[in-house]
C-alpha cells in the first residue's frame, strides 16, 4: 500500500476531506457519509468531494486506509524501553483517535454484508498484522511467527475495543500490563 494514508505526497485538501469523512462516520455512521455531509464537515462543497474521489464508496474505502495507518502508528510503536514500554499509551491513544478507531470498527462490522469493503478491511488488517509483527521482532529478534502477531494484535484489537465502548483506562491498562506479562514469559521461554 502507499504511504498516502499518512499524507506524503498527498493534497492538503484532499487529507482533510478523508479527515471529514472519518469523523462523519464515527457521528453518524456509514450511512450518514454523503458528498454534502463530508464537504460540511470540511467546510468546503460536495462538487469537490466528488472531484477528489469520484465515488462515496472510494471515499469511505481510502478514509478507512488512513484512518487505521494512523491508528497503528499511534497505537503501537515501540520506545526505548522495549516490552517494559510496549503500549504504554494504548488507553490515551484509543482516546485521541476515537474518530480513527470507531470508524474502523465501523468498517469492519459492515465488512461482512459488503465485498469491496471486506477487501479493503483484509488488507487492512494484513497491515496490522505486519505492523504488530515488525514491532514484536523489535523487542525479540528471531521469536515472532506470523501466527503470534495475529495473536497479540487480536489482543490490541480486543483492548482498544473495549476502551472505545467502556471509556475505562485503568481497565485497558490493566490487559495491556497483562498482555506484556504474557509475552515476557513466552519470550524467556522461547528457545535461542
Amino acid at each position: 500500500m502507499a504511504d498516502r494514508a499518512e499524507g506524503g505526497s498527498e493534497a492538503p485538501g484532499r487529507l482533510a476531506l478523508l479527515d471529514a469523512a472519518v469523523h462523519v462516520v464515527a457521528r453518524d455512521g456509514l450511512d450518514g457519509v454523503s458528498y454534502r455531509s463530508v464537504a460540511e464537515e470540511a467546510g468546503t462543497t460536495a462538487g469537490l468531494v466528488f472531484y477528489h474521489f469520484g465515488s462515496r464508496e472510494s471515499l469511505i474505502l481510502e478514509a478507512a486506509m488512513r484512518a487505521g495507518r494512523r491508528a497503528v502508528a499511534h497505537a503501537i510503536p515501540v520506545g526505548d524501553g522495549g516490552l517494559d514500554t510496549f503500549l504504554d499509551d494504548l488507553s490515551g491513544s484509543a482516546e485521541r483517535d476515537l474518530s480513527d478507531h470507531v470508524f474502523q470498527y465501523e468498517m469492519a462490522f459492515n465488512s461482512r454484508r459488503r465485498p469491496e469493503v471486506a477487501e479493503r478491511m483484509a488488507e487492512l488488517y494484513a497491515f496490522y498484522g505486519e505492523e504488530t509483527e515488525r514491532a514484536l521482532a523489535s523487542l525479540a529478534p528471531g521469536e515472532v511467527t506470523p501466527a503470534l502477531a495475529r495473536l497479540v494484535f487480536a489482543a490490541i484489537d480486543g483492548l482498544v475495543l473495549q476502551q472505545v465502548v467502556f471509556d475505562e483506562p485503568e481497565r485497558t491498562d490493566g490487559g495491556v500490563r497483562a498482555l506484556r506479562r504474557a509475552l515476557r514469559a513466552l519470550f524467556a521461554e522461547s528457545p535461542s
